[in-house]
């Protein structure tokens, strides 16, 4: 075979020998036969120094030419299912081994790879020539997903963010159960949210074809402050208002905030006309807001006035007065 050393021996009733064109002068000589064919010669001296040649022709046989085919990149666990070898010079190979970082393996398309590896193969042609090579076979990683969710308030608009792959699909729920929905970019939404917390939802990335694991992930939902407001809903012209918040713990309160300006978790007000409900605004302390509102109802006072049948009257002298309304009034 090419590049496979040949042994030569020299016989005769000679004692010594000259090989030509190597300057080897041993009976046994080792030699690399170059080309398709080569031909050797030996010149052997008996004791009276009288020469005697010799010739041996030596076919050299082709070793394979190897060539591993589709060698393509996998993602991690996945097999290399289309690799293959084949002798570019006659495709009829034999004995083919492959190996793993030394070890023998027996179907390349049967190993799940996790990272990069390289297969290396030794085959024999129709002559009994061997030949090796190898081949990387590139192993994507596996996306890594960074996400960032954060908490939002009862009824407010749920936003996350995802990176670490070029393609995303999201999915509302959790694990097994969870439900594919249509957003597949870096960011997903849910408006006006009142469900139960946490929220959950998942979502895998994919990089060069290769899915990452399904990323888990919960959103809290923080409760909002609920709340009444205290007080009469009808008041005179002009008396006192008394409003407070009602039903949630002042400790549990970081903000009030009246239609009035007012901040704090009272107030006293006079009832003018124009005024027909007063609302309420707390911030609790997860900084959460909601709002209540009171209906306000303000009765106009009536105009009286006193009129006397007379503007002037001698001392001691009697006078009629009239109590008059501006308008109707008992």
């Amino acid at each position: 075979c090419y590049g496979v050393p040949a042994d030569l021996t020299a016989h005769g009733s000679v004692s010594s020998y000259l090989w030509t064109g190597l300057s080897k002068t041993d009976a046994n000589i080792q030699v690399v036969p170059i080309g398709t064919e080569q031909t050797f010669q030996v010149t052997g001296y008996n004791a009276k120094g009288c020469p005697g040649t010799a010739q041996h022709k030596v076919k050299v046989n082709p070793n394979p030419n190897l060539s591993i085919e589709e060698a393509n990149p996998v993602c991690p666990g996945e097999k290399a299912v289309n690799i293959n070898v084949r002798d570019i010079n006659s495709g009829n190979l034999s004995n083919i081994e492959w190996s793993i970082n030394g070890s023998v393996i027996s179907n390349p398309r049967d190993v799940a790879l996790n990272d990069t590896t390289k297969f290396r193969v030794t085959a024999q042609n129709e002559h009994g020539c061997s030949a090796t090579d190898s081949a990387i076979v590139i192993v994507y990683p596996k996306p890594i997903l960074s996400i960032t969710a954060p908490a939002v308030c009862e009824g407010e608009e749920i936003v996350a963010t995802v990176d670490g792959a070029a393609s995303y699909q999201w999915y509302e729920g959790n694990g097994n159960t969870a439900t594919q929905t249509n957003q597949t970019g870096t960011k997903y939404t849910k408006t006006n949210y009142n469900g139960p917390s946490p929220y959950r939802f998942s979502v895998i990335g994919y990089e060069n074809g290769c899915p990452s694991d399904r990323k888990d992930t919960f959103i809290t939902i923080k409760k909002k402050p609920t709340f009444t407001i205290a007080g009469d809903t009808a008041y005179c012209e002009n008396s006192t208002m008394q409003l407070a918040a009602n039903g949630i713990d002042n400790a549990d309160v970081q903000a009030y905030l009246w239609s009035t300006g007012d901040v704090t978790s009272s107030i006293s007000k006079s009832a003018l006309l124009d005024i027909n409900s007063i609302s309420l605004t707390i911030t609790n302390q997860e900084g959460c807001t909601n709002e209540a509102r009171r209906g306000i109802v303000v009765k106009e006072n009536p105009k009286i006035e006193i009129r006397p049948t007379k503007e002037a009257v001698c001392e001691g002298d009697s006078v009629q007065m009239y109590a008059w309304a501006a308008k109707d009034a008992n």
